[in-house]
C-alpha cells in the first residue's frame, strides 16, 4: 500500500511540475497585457531609429492571422504603441499613415511630427501597429500585399476604438491648503486596452476638514490639551485651555480660591471632592489654610472623577470650537454677487500683491467649480469693470499710474480695482479721492484679471467665454450689480488741472510725482463738451455750498 499511494504521489509532482513549465511558457507579453498596465508616456525609452524606439515602447501580444507569405493562417507577435504628436492631432488627419511619414497613397511623404511624450508630445487617440510572423518571420503579412507597409519594418495607425477603452482606477488624495478646507484632488481616465495609450483625468476641488478632537488632559501644567485631526489630510492643530477656565472655583465657608493656577485648583477639587481637605489658623494670623490629604489616584472611584472632568473639560472646548467655527464660511461653491466678492477676498489675502499667484489661485478655483461658474465669474468682473468706466475714476487713474492713463491702461486699472476687493472698490466709486488711503503696486494694471473667468472656461469647454455671454443676461446683471453703488457726484466729468486737484485733493497730495497732466484728446469734441459740462457743475456746485453756508431762505 505504502509503495503504491508513493507512485502516486511521484505520478501527482510530475503531473504538477509539467503543468508549471506549461503556464512558465506562456507569453510573458500576454501576461503583461492582461495584467501589468502602465502608461508609456510616463516610462518612455528613447532610441536611435524611429521603428526601434516604437519597438522599445511597445506592448506585444500574439495573435493569429492569415499570412500573406505562408499562405495559412499562423501566429504573429504584435506590436503596438500609442502615437504622441507635438499638436496633439493623429498623423492621418494630414493623411500620414505609416510610421516613416509615408502618406495613405503609400507614395508621398508627409510630417509624423512625433516627439517625446510628457515632454513635447501628447496622446492622439490612435496607435502604431506591427505584426512579424513568427512561421516565416515576415514583418506586416497579414496586410494585403498592395499595402506601402508590407514585408517593410515600419508601423501602420489604427485609431484606439472606444469599444476596448477601459476605465482606470480612480484615486483621491487630500492635501492641506489652509487652516479650514483641504484640497481633495481627484485623478482617473481612460486607457486603451491595446497599447494602453491613456487619458487621465484630473479634478480638484475644496472640502472643510474632517476633524477628530481628542483631550488630552495634562495636570502636571494644570490645562487640558486639545488635538484635533484631520481624518483625511496631514492638518493637525492643537489648543490649550487652563483647568481654570473648564473646572468651577472651589468656594466653601474657608475661602474661595479664585486667584488659584489650574494645577493647584485641580489638585484642591481632588482633595475637596475625596474629602481630605483639612483646614488650620496660620499662627500668628486670623487666616486658616488647607492641609491636601493625599487621594488614591489607582483606584475606580478616581479614574470616575477624572473620566467626569475630562469629559467636561471636552465639553467645553467644543463649545468655544463650535462658536468660534460659527464664524466661517462654507467653500464657495457658486458664483455670484456677493460670492463673487468672496472669492476675490480670499485669493487676495492669500497672494497679497502678487497678482500671478492670484491669477492662478482664481483660475484654479473657477476650474473646480465647473464651466458655469466659470462664466458667471466672467460676466460679474466684466459688469463690474463696466460700471467703474467713470471718468472721474479716469482722472484717479492717471494721478496713482502718475503719468496718466490710456484707454487700455483704465480697462486694466479698472480690474486691478477690483482685485483690492469689495470696500476698496465701493469707495473708489462713492468718492474717488479714497484712493488716496491705498498703496499703488504693479502700476495699478492687472489686465489678466480680466480674462480669469474666459481662462478657466476655456480650459474645461475648449470655447471662449465671451463667445457665451447672453448679453440681454448680462444688461440685466448691470442694472441689479449698480443698485449697490453709490457713485460721487460729478464722477461723470473729466477735469483738468486746478479743477481736478479741487476734486481730488487728498489723492493729489498723495502724489506730488504726478506732472499735472490728464492727458485728454482735447481733439474730441465730445470730451471737450464733457470738460466743460464738469466745469458748469462744479461752479454750481461751489455756489450752492455758498448759498448754505450764508443760511436758508427768510421764512
Amino acid at each position: 500500500m505504502n509503495l503504491k499511494k508513493n507512485h502516486y504521489s511521484r505520478r501527482a509532482l510530475a503531473l504538477l511540475l509539467t503543468l508549471v513549465m506549461c503556464v512558465g511558457m506562456i507569453p510573458t507579453a500576454f501576461a503583461a497585457q492582461q495584467n501589468s498596465y502602465h502608461d508609456p508616456a510616463e516610462h518612455w525609452m528613447q532610441a536611435s531609429g524611429r521603428t526601434n524606439e516604437l519597438d522599445a515602447n511597445s506592448v506585444v501580444t500574439r495573435e493569429t492571422f492569415k499570412c500573406g507569405e505562408c499562405g495559412k493562417a499562423t501566429s504573429f507577435e504584435v506590436f503596438r504603441v500609442p502615437e504622441y504628436t507635438r499638436n496633439g492631432q493623429p498623423a492621418l488627419s494630414r493623411n500620414v499613415k505609416y510610421s516613416d511619414g509615408t502618406m495613405v497613397d503609400g507614395v508621398g511623404k508627409g510630417d509624423t511630427m512625433d516627439g517625446i511624450p510628457g515632454k513635447d508630445a501628447t496622446y492622439t487617440g490612435y496607435h502604431y501597429t506591427k505584426a512579424v510572423c513568427e512561421t516565416c518571420g515576415g514583418i506586416n503579412t497579414n496586410m494585403s500585399k498592395s499595402e506601402y507597409g508590407y514585408l517593410k519594418n515600419v508601423y501602420w495607425l489604427y485609431d484606439c476604438a472606444a469599444a476596448f477603452t477601459q476605465e482606470l482606477d480612480e484615486t483621491v488624495s487630500y492635501e492641506y491648503t489652509d487652516d479650514t478646507y483641504h484640497t481633495v484632488t481627484t485623478k482617473g481616465g481612460t486607457y486603451c486596452a491595446f497599447c494602453y495609450g491613456t487619458n487621465h483625468t484630473v479634478s480638484r476641488k475644496l472640502e472643510r476638514h474632517s476633524m477628530v478632537t481628542e483631550v488630552l488632559p495634562q495636570p502636571a501644567n494644570g490645562r487640558f490639551a486639545t488635538v484635533e485631526k484631520c481624518s483625511l489630510c496631514d492638518y493637525t492643530r492643537y489648543d490649550y485651555t487652563a483647568a481654570k477656565a473648564v473646572v468651577a472655583s472651589y468656594e466653601d465657608n474657608h475661602g474661595m480660591f479664585e486667584m488659584a493656577d489650574g494645577h493647584t485648583l485641580l489638585r484642591y477639587l481632588e482633595a475637596a471632592y475625596f474629602g481630605v481637605v483639612t483646614w488650620e489658623i496660620v499662627p500668628g494670623t486670623p487666616y486658616e489654610r488647607a492641609i491636601l490629604g493625599e487621594v488614591d489616584k489607582t483606584s475606580p472611584e478616581y479614574r470616575a472623577f477624572y473620566q467626569k472632568i475630562c469629559a467636561g473639560a471636552a465639553a467645553h472646548i467644543k463649545k468655544r470650537i463650535g462658536k468660534e467655527r460659527q464664524n466661517v464660511k462654507g467653500p464657495i461653491t457658486e458664483i455670484n454677487k456677493e460670492s463673487f466678492w468672496d472669492l476675490i477676498h480670499e485669493a487676495k489675502n492669500a497672494c497679497g500683491q502678487d497678482m500671478d499667484a492670484m491669477l492662478a489661485n482664481l483660475k484654479d478655483r473657477l476650474v473646480s467649480m465647473g464651466p458655469a461658474q466659470a462664466q458667471n465669474f466672467h460676466d460679474i468682473i466684466h459688469a463690474y469693470e463696466d460700471l467703474a468706466d467713470k471718468f472721474g475714476l479716469w482722472d484717479a487713474a492717471g494721478i496713482m499710474k502718475e503719468y496718466g492713463c490710456s484707454d487700455d491702461g483704465f480697462i486694466d486699472f479698472r480690474a486691478w480695482l477690483i482685485a483690492q476687493g469689495r470696500e476698496v472698490y465701493f469707495a473708489a466709486l462713492a468718492d474717488p479721492d479714497s484712493l488716496a488711503d491705498v498703496v499703488p503696486y504693479g502700476d495699478c494694471c492687472f489686465e489678466q484679471l480680466s480674462y480669469v473667468g474666459d481662462y478657466a472656461y476655456e480650459q474645461l469647454t475648449g470655447k471662449s467665454a465671451y463667445d457665451q455671454t447672453d448679453w440681454s443676461a448680462y444688461e440685466a446683471l448691470l442694472m441689479k450689480l449698480e443698485q449697490d453703488i453709490v457713485y460721487k457726484d460729478g464722477i461723470e466729468f473729466p477735469r483738468e488741472g486746478a479743477d481736478l486737484k479741487k476734486y481730488l485733493p487728498r489723492l493729489c497730495a498723495k502724489h506730488p510725482e504726478w506732472d499735472g497732466q490728464t492727458r485728454w484728446n482735447l481733439q474730441l469734441k465730445e470730451i471737450r463738451d464733457l470738460i466743460h459740462a464738469g466745469k458748469d457743475y462744479d461752479r454750481r456746485q461751489t455756489s450752492n455750498k455758498k448759498k448754505r453756508s450764508r443760511g436758508g431762505e427768510a421764512r
